[in-house]
């Protein structure tokens, strides 16, 4: 390993940390020797992960909250001190499936209270995280947060219509909203965290393959120029590249990392 690729040492938070990539960087980061803490909504499965490996510290945390954050703060400083980099891996996505149903909904019957619900927890909910868990990190610090594909390009609907004759399933409108708003949160911080040598980047991930119906795997995978969906840890050296001294005069910068389907 590069000496400048080196996390010893470092205090990483990883929000979001008890979800499919989120437990992808935290594996990466701890084969990295770094101190990893896990914040996340989903307490069964923080205690899982903590029965398996007594050296994480986990943090339950609804970000959307903002007197849970600021108790989340309080523990963090009492726990572990400062911070060297913070991970954004949370928000709700929709997954589509053989039955995905009401969640792939038109704009036209797309519910306000859906809406309000995934922008409070995908976007608002990343300003909140750092509003209040920023002020932590040290100079030289990093912030990675996760966005998609979908901050630079529109979903090809067709890809949830698959062997029917009309568009009748939709990506929700919220999901690219909250990727393409999580990528100006970045630009906008990149130059406010500057001052104190703090970094920002984003990476925007591809679709990664796992139990998503046959034909859909097919059908995305011949819209990508590499011709498969990412395996869900083709991920992780550019979250630990970002986090490193390595990427000391990176910011502001949306890493889209898609196998070349964005370049079509």
């Amino acid at each position: 390993m590069n000496p400048a690729d080196s996390l010893v040492g470092k205090t990483i938070l990883i929000v979001g940390g008890a979800g499919l990539l989120g437990k992808e960087f935290c594996e990466e980061l701890l084969s990295g020797d770094a101190r990893v803490i896990i914040a996340d909504i989903n307490y069964e499965e923080l205690i899982r992960i903590k029965s398996e490996n007594a050296d994480i510290t986990c943090l339950e945390l609804d970000i959307t909250n903002e007197e849970q954050l600021s108790n989340s703060v309080k523990f963090t400083v009492d726990t572990v001190g400062k911070l060297d980099g913070i991970v954004i891996s949370s928000g709700i996505d929709a997954k589509v499936s053989l039955t995905s149903g009401a969640n792939f909904t038109s704009l036209e019957n797309f519910p306000a209270k859906q809406w309000n619900q995934e922008l409070a927890s995908g976007l608002t909910g990343t300003f909140l995280l750092l509003k209040h868990f920023s002020p932590l990190l040290k100079s030289g610090g990093s912030v990675v947060v996760i966005a998609s594909d979908l901050s630079v390009i529109s979903p090809d609907q067709r890809l949830y219509n698959l062997g029917n004759e009309e568009l009748i399933n939709f990506k929700p409108i919220s999901y690219s909203v909250i990727k393409t708003g999580l990528i100006g949160l970045v630009r906008y911080l990149s130059t406010y965290l500057a001052p104190r040598n703090i970094r920002i980047n984003a990476i925007s991930p591809g679709g990664v393959e796992l139990d998503q119906p046959e034909n859909f795997k097919v059908a995305l995978s011949s819209r990508i120029p590499m011709g498969r969906m990412a395996t869900k840890s083709e991920y992780n050296k550019a979250v630990r590249f970002l986090l490193s001294d390595g990427s000391s005069y990176i910011t502001g910068q949306n890493i889209v990392i898609d196998g070349g389907r964005s370049i079509w």
